[in-house]
């Protein structure tokens, strides 16, 4: 009697210890220039892989996305899965949020696309989640790009975001001039761990190979920022956890 006790015990005690050490991972995505036509073809649900639905809700991932005009899932949900497969997850919940044609200052109060922000931004607060991640997915442009007045107006954004929103990182993958020479270098952006703002991938680095034209990425371009953002993401935890070591936050946590 005893021996089957323990062994109930024993298998209880494991059975907390898994849910303790289960992780959910929370990422909202902020994407530009969402396209004015796409056709999204049916996605089948994808174990541990969850998406934040109007009410507040947490609803299997699939498309369309309710927060954005059109979104493909040619980078997220593999994204997802990258996470997960790692073990940096157990289960994934992302809010998407996109508007068609969407410039950098539409985010801004009084753009076109401030109003949807805010509303999913204040839905997420009113059911109290918080964002481990935010990821900044920039686009490949063909006017003329002036990065620093673009950089500027991207941390606009976030600060005002910030005000309301409990966002832990921020990963910023810029915008960039589809006209650039491939492999030609431009100045990093220190986005500051001390703030939290940390790099994504940099898109106008892509190969010809990655694009199906000068502007616009092709499904193996895809997976290649599949990777550049779970290996941005690996990046920003290291940076993050060296920076509050060194500034001694760490130990006082």
């Amino acid at each position: 009697m005893l021996l089957v006790a323990k062994f109930f015990f024993t298998v209880t005690l494991l059975l907390s210890f898994c849910s303790a050490n289960a992780r959910d991972v929370y990422i909202l995505i902020l994407q530009e220039g969402i396209p004015a036509k796409c056709s999204l073809t049916s996605l089948s649900e994808t174990q541990g892989l969850y998406q934040m639905g109007l009410d507040g809700g947490e609803i299997f991932a699939h498309l369309p996305f309710p927060w954005t005009d059109c979104m493909s899932d040619g980078v997220l949900l593999p994204l997802g899965q990258e996470i997960i497969k790692s073990g940096m997850a157990d289960r994934v919940v992302f809010l998407p949020i996109g508007i068609t044609g969407t410039n950098v200052r539409d985010w801004l109060e009084g753009g076109r696309g401030y109003k949807k922000l805010k509303l999913a931004l204040d839905t997420a607060s009113f059911h109290n989640i918080k964002f481990d991640y935010a990821l900044w997915q920039g686009r490949l442009i063909s006017d003329k790009f002036t990065r620093s007045n673009y950089v500027n107006d991207v941390r606009q954004v976030i600060k005002s975001m910030s005000l309301s929103t409990k966002i832990n990182k921020w990963l910023i993958g810029l915008s960039a001039s589809c006209d650039r020479i491939i492999g030609k270098q431009v100045p990093e952006i220190q986005w500051a761990p001390l703030l939290n703002r940390f790099p994504g991938p940099d898109i106008g680095a892509l190969s010809t190979a990655d694009r199906s034209d000068p502007c616009n990425v092709n499904d193996f371009g895809k997976k290649v920022l599949v990777q550049h953002w779970l290996r941005a993401i690996n990046n920003a935890d290291t940076k993050s956890e060296k920076y509050q070591k060194e500034s001694l936050l760490y130990y006082f946590k």
